[in-house]
């Protein structure tokens, strides 16, 4: 098992891809367990696909809440500010 972290500035404009933190380190046989944490005690942080927007999202994390997601290596998630910016924590297990 392999842990990594990283810590991302999301806007409320553009989608970041929260899984190309780690690109460089996915060993592509196993799969990937994705924390994500809001750090912000007033905004949201709004996870979806590459189409997610302030108005059409999946998971909407509440101020200092995190989320533990699995994924395949080739899955992509992103991150969205509901509003401003905020930063948000995530670490990588490669199982």
């Amino acid at each position: 098992m392999t842990l990594s972290h990283q810590q991302l500035t999301l806007n409320a404009t553009t989608a970041t891809l929260l899984t190309t933190a780690f690109a460089s380190e996915i060993d592509y046989a196993g799969d990937l367990t994705i924390l994500v944490q809001n750090h912000d005690q007033s905004k949201h942080v709004l996870l979806g696909s590459s189409s997610v927007t302030t108005s059409s999202y999946g998971i909407k994390l509440d101020p200092l809440q995190y989320i533990q997601i699995k994924l395949r290596p080739e899955d992509e998630l992103y991150g969205l500010a509901d509003t401003g910016t905020l930063s948000c924590g995530i670490i990588k297990v490669q199982h």
